[in-house]
């Protein structure tokens, strides 16, 4: 079998990358609310279709994650690989949670206050405005970043495992057997939630050890995933072979559809199923694609890391803005998104990609030149 393990696999980038796009849509939706009691109550069909991305983005996500990350590790070190995540994700996160968590709870509550009218007056805004301020500190949440607090706990987890040699990653009998018993622990993880048919993102600096567990598998699948890719077991293309995943989709469905909202077994069971087999789908289909480093590839790759750190609080402050002009949904909507986006992109051309923040975020990147430099 012919191929460069150590060349970079864009189709995955560009998953990648389409899942953080994915969260600031879903975080527009999710956020925005009509006539202050949420877009569910008057459109239960969007809840339907936030529900089925949020089912299986951040296990996806997570999943890369921990195939990148291995492939890190492969080419340089553990500990080159620990100093690189803390200067792409724990130092961003800090960043992060200085510079938006304050604008992003602020202005999401102000936000759903407008809209449900319940500030009518100037005096109305000032004086709730110093109460969201003053409670500020006693509710301070990672909030959208929370991902990158326990990637980065992933991240420490995985090279402490690796250092007490508690993977077995360099032959493919014990790589296949750690799948089986991770995918295993991941099911057992989603049966002592609390919901068997949804995820709660944590909102928390304290660890919730069922959610780190049930994502930390899907970190470890991807890492393993990419041992078997090392040892030349299959290409990527073969191993997301969309045949294989479309029945598995199509069955867990029918489960989904007869189990739903049932706290059982069979519904936890359906729903993890249902997760496992929409990533196989969306990794089979990226992969059968023609993608190359071509600069437009880069480009969408790296701008969207640092279009999801700063959407939120900015399509927050948008809907305040609007909220003396419409409460339509649609509209309100239509314009988080497109400025958020619009002024992401914008900011990210001219004030980051170039400079100290873009190399802290993706690395290097010299104007005029497409070369990529990861």
């Amino acid at each position: 079998m012919n191929q460069n393990t150590n060349q970079r696999i864009y189709s995955l980038d560009i998953l990648r990358a389409t899942l953080l796009f994915m969260g600031i849509f879903y975080h527009a939706f999710r956020n925005i609310y009509v006539n202050g009691e949420g877009f569910t109550h008057n459109q239960p069909w969007i809840d339907s279709i936030l529900w089925l991305s949020h089912s299986f983005r951040m296990p996806t996500f997570f999943f890369l994650s921990g195939f990148f990350s291995q492939l890190i590790i492969e080419r340089k070190s553990i500990e080159n690989f620990l100093n690189l995540r803390g200067k792409r994700i724990l130092l961003p996160f800090i960043i992060g949670i200085i510079l938006f968590t304050f604008p992003n709870y602020f202005f999401s509550r102000l936000s759903q206050l407008l809209h449900s009218d319940t500030i009518t007056s100037f005096s109305d805004l000032i004086s709730y405005s110093v109460s969201l301020a003053y409670k500020f500190p006693a509710k301070a949440r990672p909030d959208y970043l929370w991902f990158l607090y326990y990637l980065f706990l992933f991240s420490i987890t995985h090279a402490v495992l690796l250092k007490l040699k508690m993977i077995f990653n360099k032959k493919k009998i014990h790589i296949l057997i750690s799948i089986f018993i991770i995918l295993s622990l991941g099911f057992l993880f989603k049966t002592l939630m609390s919901g068997t048919m949804d995820i709660d993102n944590p909102n928390s600096y304290y660890l919730v050890w069922q959610t780190f567990g049930y994502y930390f598998c899907f970190y470890l699948f991807g890492s393993f995933i990419f041992s078997l890719y090392k040892l030349k077991f299959f290409t990527i293309k073969e191993i997301f072979a969309l045949p294989i995943w479309i029945p598995i989709a199509i069955l867990t469905s029918a489960f989904l559809y007869f189990s739903f909202g049932k706290t059982t077994l069979l519904a936890s069971f359906s729903y993890y199923s249902f997760v496992i087999s929409i990533l196989g789908a969306c990794l089979s289909f990226v992969t059968a694609l023609p993608i190359s480093g071509s600069p437009k590839i880069l480009y969408f790759s790296d701008s969207a890391y640092f279009l999801y750190l700063y959407h939120e609080p900015v399509q927050n402050i948008i809907d305040c803005l609007l909220a003396p002009f419409t409460h339509n949904f649609f509209i309100r909507i239509l314009f988080a998104i497109t400025i958020s986006i619009g002024s992401g992109f914008l900011i990210y051309e001219k004030l980051i990609r170039y400079t100290f923040v873009g190399t802290l975020l993706n690395g290097k990147r010299i104007k005029n030149s497409y070369k990529d430099t990861r």
